[in-house]
Parts: structure tokens; C-alpha cells; sequence
């Protein structure tokens, strides 16, 4: 069987990371990701956005909270996961989330980098269909 996601967005927030009892990390962060189509009504092009939760354990989720921070382009492979878990109000809740076991930084912004540094990805196309 096969459980594999494959994801290239932008960061949504600064990842946020915590310590377990154990001394490991754990770091969660949001990813956007569009397709674009055209509208069969309008015949105009329209552009949908899904957001993804992302979750990385030790070691991933020391290079997350190092270098990966809001609006930086990513690529993300891991698995899809199902949780439940109860909220404050004693409601039960499932939540979908993606455990990355693999990151890879597709633009230069870091939080070490040079803000005005360009990353090469910032003039391509935006009709590129990935």
C-alpha cells in the first residue's frame, strides 16, 4: 500500500515548534497550494487555494524551525494522517494533517538571508502548471 503526499506551496506562518518531556521536537506549520482552471461558465481562468497542515518531527523539525518561515516557496513529501483529539469544550474533532519526512527549500528566504535577495523563482511564470 501507498501513502504518499507530494506538495509544493508557500508557508503560511512561522512554523511553531515545541519541546515533548523527552527532548524532542515536534513543529507544525501551514501550506498553501493552488491549481489554476478555467471556468467553463465564464471561460475566465480562476485560481483555487488549499491549505494543508504540515507536521515535522526531530531531526526534520530543527531545519524546519532554523530555516523554513512565512511566504517561502517549499517542496514537502511525507504521508497523510488522521487524529482525533478533544477539544476545550470536551468536543470530540479529527484533524488531517501531513507528517513530512522530507523538506526542501525552493526559494533563498531564510531567516539568515538577505531580505532584498532574489531567489530566481520570483520572475518565472506563473502559468507553469506544477
Amino acid at each position: 500500500m501507498l501513502n504518499q503526499i507530494q506538495l509544493i506551496g508557500r508557508v503560511g506562518a512561522d512554523p511553531e515548534t515545541h519541546t515533548f518531556q523527552n527532548g524532542d521536537l515536534v513543529s507544525n506549520f501551514s501550506l498553501a497550494t493552488s491549481i489554476r482552471f478555467k471556468d467553463k461558465n465564464s471561460n475566465e481562468y480562476v485560481e483555487k487555494t488549499e491549505w494543508h497542515r504540515i507536521k515535522s518531527f526531530a531531526p526534520l523539525s530543527k531545519f524546519v524551525s532554523t530555516y523554513v518561515e512565512k511566504g517561502q516557496l517549499i517542496y514537502v513529501q511525507g504521508y497523510l494522517s488522521y487524529r482525533k483529539y478533544i477539544d476545550k469544550d470536551q468536543i470530540e474533532r479529527t484533524s488531517t494533517e501531513i507528517v513530512a519526512d522530507r523538506i526542501r527549500l525552493l526559494s533563498n528566504k531564510t531567516k539568515t538571508s538577505d531580505p532584498n535577495e532574489k531567489s530566481g523563482f520570483d520572475d518565472m511564470d506563473s502559468d507553469i502548471p506544477f
